[in-house]
């Protein structure tokens, strides 16, 4: 992880107040931008073993990031077969 993204997390975190779920999952989304193509998509097993939190309260909390702007959530599939969300920052400039 860049640095930059570690610090953006954070910031972000703190300025919407986000609970410790809700900031475990952001570093972990963080964790997995690339820092090139700024793409994100791990699966909700990588996040939920990075925060330490069950799948189901992971999908909570990326909903919550969700509904308050602090990240995008895209499904994507191939052949009719669901694969990993793929994660956008809008606030990250």
């Amino acid at each position: 992880m860049a640095p930059r993204h570690n610090e953006w997390a954070f910031e972000i975190a703190n300025h919407h107040d986000l609970k410790m779920g809700q900031r475990l999952v952001l570093l972990a989304l963080a964790h997995h931008r690339n820092k090139s193509t700024g793409k994100c998509y791990p699966s909700l097993e990588t996040l939920a073993k990075l925060s330490n939190l069950d799948r189901r309260t992971v999908q909570r909390h990326l909903k919550s990031l969700r509904d308050n702007g602090v990240i995008t959530i895209e499904e994507r599939f191939h052949s009719n077969r669901q694969l990993s969300n793929l994660y956008g920052f809008p606030l990250l400039n």
